[in-house]
Order: structure tokens, then C-alpha cells, then sequence
């Protein structure tokens, strides 16, 4: 007779537990892949999600979609070994999602899997050697390859093409999921200050918080608040740099001298390469200086028209000694060999911002040293960066840049404004540039220098 408490595949118990441990696939696998778009290193999405309207979509035509301005890809997990006719099958889907969305979008489309078979990975392989000589081949060798896989494998190579496979075992053991999402972690945000508890715990977050939640209201994640999501918590003790020579014991707090050679050793390189900055600053700009001083007079403030003689006449960097105001402000990096890099003129200072910005510049390898020609250290980076109120490049004094700006805010001469019922102040006020503001999007007349 047979045991009635045995589950079967047909079981609603059985089939409940499977269907759950699907779900918590997916969520786990959009965790990780929306992670890996945001460091740009997924196949067929392109760069800059953040900047071009980047989201991701849940339960639409596949069990998500990563979507931006004219364009997206659709992405099917598969919790299991799949053969040549699901890769077919998502090849089809494609034509027909293709047919749907319109033909003004890119589209393209994933398998999140566990593994391939034999003739599967024959197949791809086959798709793969087509999308490079389709990329890069010359247009005779474009048209043969395609004519040659259609008739192969009767398919249209159009669509062929744009299929893109993923081989992972995401529950091959409990801690797979979270060692795949930190590799990700640590390529896409670049700042290695992230413990291994600290990592798992945004994993968890991320997959069983906040993607499961857009995904049972079928929502929408934008890649702007991912990124939020994941830099935030590196804000508050980077920003301050709140790090003191003392080590936590079970009685109190004992004095650590390794940590505080370091902590010295960073602040020395800082202001090394600042002190040298600004003596770079100060040698450039002497004559121009002297010359305003003496009888071509300082050009005036922004914001209330006093000369701009603030930090010793100029000397160390521009600012307004009535008002405050600041014309400019660089962000540097402070190298082992105490020079740097310049790593953004006139960045903005809301902290979450200025701490996201810096990171998207390190990830697209903009920074390099000036004198030894070294990329920074992930690890280092964050806490190395400070800034300056001098433009960069220096090319000297920055007189015609002040007055066009001046001209262009509205002043008429040195101590009258355009708009008589309007403070310079206020103008100022209403030009001010949103915290939130894509910063690639904002114009820099500082490159102009």
C-alpha cells in the first residue's frame, strides 16, 4: 500500500515549495544581474543606466526586463539545465516580443540558467560566433555568417544574435548566491569598505525586500535609486573619514598604534599633494595677482559685488570675504607617491552625490595618476579624496572666465545689476543646480580653462 504522507510532483505541497524555491531564484538572480548592469558588465546593455532613464521591470514578457531610453532586455530565469530547444525557444519569443514593443527599440534577450547541454552549448556557441563577426566583420562577412546560421539552424540571425546565455548554479549551496552578488558588488561600486556580513546583508535586502516587493506589485526599480540603495551606506563614516587610533575592547577603548601610523600616513600624502597644488596655484597666478592688486583692480563678486580678495588676497584659492561666495571648487585624489589626479571640477556636495559621482568615475577608469601614472586603490580611494577652491587645469588667473559669468548672471559693471529689483544673490539662488541632477547632463565651463 502506498505511504499517503509521500509528496509527488503532483502534490500542491510539493508544487508550493517548488514554485517558492523558483521565485526566491529569481529575486536572488535580479539581484545580481541589476547589479552587474549597474557596473556595466552585462552583455548587449549599454553604459550609463543611471543616466539614461536605466530600470528594472518585473512580470511584463519575461520575469523582468532591464529597460532605458530606447531599449531593453529581457531576462527568463532558469533554475535548471536547459537544452537547444529552450535556446530556439527564447530566440522566437524575441521575434515576437520584437513584433510587439516595435522596432524602434533594441531589444535583446537573457537566460539566466544552471547549466547547458551538450548540443545547447553547441548552439550558443554557434550564436556567439556570429554576434562577434556581426559586430566587428566587414559587411561581406556579416551577410555569410547570417545566411550560413539560418540555414543551418533555420532561424532568423537578426534575432539569433541578440540572445545572450548566463551559466550560473545560483542554488548549487546557500552561500553561492552571496558570493556571485559580492563579486558583482565590488566590481560595479569599486570601494572595497564593504565587510562580507556587510554584503550579505544588502544581498538579502535587495532580493528579499525590495526586488521582491516591485515584483509582487509587478513595480519598477530605477537604476538611480539601486545605486542609492547601495552606495548610501558608504556615506556617512567616508564622507567624515571618522576613524580615530583607538580599538573597542570589552573594558573600554585601548590606543592603537598601527592605526594611527596609517591614519597619519593618509593624512600626510593628502596634504602633501594640496600643499603642492597650491603653491602650483599661487606660482601661476602671482603676476595676475599683483597686477589686480596694484591697479587693474579684482574682479567682483557674484553674488554681492565685493572684490574677491578672500584667503590672502587670492592666494589661497577664490572666495568672497563678505558673502562666502566660492567661483570654484576641485576634487582631487592624493596618490602614494604624493601627486594625484584631478577626479571632478566643480562636483556636487550633497554627500550621497558627491560619494556616487566619484565612484562612477573610478569604474570608467578616468583617474590615473599624474605621477606615476597608477590607477587609485579601491580601497584607498574614498578616503584620499579632498577638495580645493581653485579651477583646474591652472592656466592662470581665471579673470575672463569671472566676468563672462558675471555678464551672463546679469551685472552691467563693477557695482550695478541689471534687474534693480533683483539681488545678484537671488539670481544666483535661482540658477542653483538640483542635488539630484545627472552631473554628465551639467554644463562645465570650467573646461574652458
Amino acid at each position: 500500500m502506498a505511504d499517503s504522507t509521500r509528496k509527488t510532483e503532483f502534490d500542491q505541497r510539493y508544487k508550493a515549495g517548488f514554485w517558492a524555491s523558483r521565485i526566491e531564484t529569481q529575486d536572488k538572480v535580479a539581484a545580481i544581474v541589476s547589479v552587474e548592469a549597474l557596473g556595466e558588465q552585462l552583455e548587449l546593455v549599454p553604459q550609463g543606466l543611471s543616466n539614461n532613464g536605466g530600470r528594472l521591470a518585473f512580470e511584463a514578457r519575461e520575469d523582468f526586463e532591464i529597460r532605458w531610453r530606447g531599449g531593453r532586455q529581457y531576462v527568463s530565469v532558469k533554475d535548471r539545465q536547459v537544452g537547444r530547444p529552450e535556446l530556439r525557444e527564447a530566440i522566437t519569443n524575441l521575434e515576437s516580443f520584437h513584433d510587439e514593443v516595435g522596432h524602434e527599440e533594441a531589444q535583446s534577450i537573457r537566460l539566466e540558467v544552471a547549466g547547458l547541454t551538450s548540443s545547447a552549448r553547441s548552439f550558443y556557441e554557434d550564436v556567439q560566433r556570429l554576434r562577434t563577426i556581426r559586430t566587428s566583420g566587414s559587411d561581406e562577412e556579416s551577410a555569410t555568417i547570417a545566411r550560413e546560421f539560418s540555414e543551418e539552424h533555420e532561424m532568423v540571425a537578426e534575432f539569433a544574435e541578440k540572445l545572450v546565455v548566463t551559466e550560473r548554479r545560483v542554488g548549487q549551496s546557500p552561500g553561492t548566491a552571496a558570493a556571485l552578488f559580492a563579486h558583482a558588488m565590488r566590481v560595479a561600486v569599486r570601494v572595497h569598505n564593504y565587510s562580507d556580513t556587510e554584503l550579505i546583508s544588502a544581498f538579502e535586502q535587495l532580493a528579499n525586500q525590495t526586488l521582491r516587493d516591485r515584483r509582487l506589485t509587478r513595480g519598477v526599480l530605477s537604476f538611480g535609486e539601486l545605486e542609492r540603495i547601495l552606495v548610501a551606506p558608504l556615506v556617512p563614516l567616508q564622507i567624515a573619514w571618522f576613524q580615530v587610533a583607538y580599538t573597542r575592547t570589552q573594558f573600554g577603548y585601548i590606543r592603537d598604534k598601527d592605526r594611527e601610523g596609517r591614519l597619519r600616513q593618509e593624512q600626510q600624502l593628502v596634504m602633501s599633494y594640496s600643499k603642492a597644488l597650491m603653491r602650483e596655484w599661487r606660482r601661476k597666478t602671482y603676476w595676475d595677482r599683483f597686477k589686480d592688486s596694484w591697479y587693474r583692480g579684482h574682479v567682483g563678486c557674484l553674488a554681492c559685488g565685493h572684490p574677491l580678495i578672500a584667503n590672502y588676497n587670492g592666494r589661497n584659492g577664490l572666495a568672497c570675504p563678505d558673502c562666502g561666495y566660492q567661483p570654484f571648487l576641485t576634487l582631487f585624489y592624493a596618490c602614494d607617491c604624493r601627486q594625484g589626479a584631478v577626479v571632478q571640477r566643480q562636483p556636487n556636495l550633497s554627500s550621497f552625490q558627491f560619494v556616487r559621482d566619484a565612484i562612477r568615475i573610478l569604474r570608467r577608469g578616468e583617474v590615473v595618476c599624474s605621477g606615476c601614472n597608477k590607477p587609485p586603490s579601491d580601497e584607498q580611494f574614498i578616503g584620499r579624496l579632498f577638495t580645493l577652491p581653485i579651477p583646474y587645469p591652472i592656466d592662470g588667473y581665471p579673470t575672463k572666465m569671472l566676468v563672462e559669468w558675471r555678464e551672463k548672471l546679469g551685472w552691467r559693471s563693477a557695482y550695478k545689476f541689471a534687474n534693480e529689483g533683483q539681488r545678484p544673490h537671488d539670481a544666483l539662488v535661482q540658477s542653483r543646480i538640483d542635488d539630484d541632477a545627472d552631473d554628465d547632463n551639467v554644463p562645465d565651463d570650467t573646461e574652458k580653462l
